[in-house]
């Protein structure tokens, strides 16, 4: 039996009422929510990996004992053949995890857009952002000015920081590289409009452009 399932088999059976049968422990629990943590201040309740970003909360619906897991300790779970299932029965697979760490990092991107007012003293930007934002919401792909002009929502250093995050795991898909987008990035270069986006594309993106002067 390897580290880690020893690990896990001990947490869960302290919290559990089932002390013996580790599948039927298992069964007790059900992923109530989870969220995205930057801080990385949590440690997996489970295998007690430290530094977590995406927290899955799990209750014991017997006891009410609660859990935070790491979605790497869940992955694990799989290759064992055993599984969580969410508090409406839904099985937490591979397929699962994907998608709703996609949506967890689509919801805390649109939360910082949305909570940035556009800009009341310059009515011309007001459609253009809202329709940029929509198109991210629905996952079109955006150009090199569109994501330029995020830079009039005022983001502070960590939103910037967060935004390239969202943008280097492609939730929100950018224009592949192209003659065109390469003139739009010049463009901006040229007229000193360029930092917005050295500080919010990702490096594998910037490599790929050359800028002037």
């Amino acid at each position: 039996m390897d580290n880690w399932l020893q690990k896990a088999m001990k947490n869960l059976f302290k919290l559990s009422n089932e002390k013996n049968n580790f599948k039927k422990a298992l069964s007790e629990w059900k992923l109530q929510s989870c969220e995205i943590d930057n801080t990385l201040k949590e440690d997996c309740g489970l295998c007690n990996y430290r530094g977590l970003k995406y927290l899955y909360y799990i209750k014991n619906e017997i006891n009410q004992n609660t859990m935070i897991v790491g979605s790497q300790c869940i992955k694990k779970f799989m290759v064992q053949d055993l599984y969580f299932y969410t508090k409406n029965n839904q099985k937490v697979d591979v397929d699962y995890l994907n998608d709703n760490k996609k949506q967890l990092l689509k919801d805390q991107i649109m939360k910082i857009l949305y909570n940035k007012p556009f800009f009341s003293s310059t009515r011309e930007f007001d459609n253009t952002l809202k329709d940029i934002v929509a198109k991210a919401e629905n996952g079109d792909l955006l150009s090199i000015k569109q994501i330029a002009m995020f830079q009039h929502m005022g983001l502070s250093n960590s939103e910037k920081e967060e935004l390239k995050i969202i943008l280097d795991q492609s939730v929100f898909k950018i224009k592949k590289y192209s003659r065109k987008m390469q003139e739009q990035f010049d463009e901006l270069s040229n007229k000193g409009k360029v930092q917005f986006l050295l500080d919010v594309l990702p490096e594998k993106r910037l490599e790929k452009y050359k800028l002037k002067g």
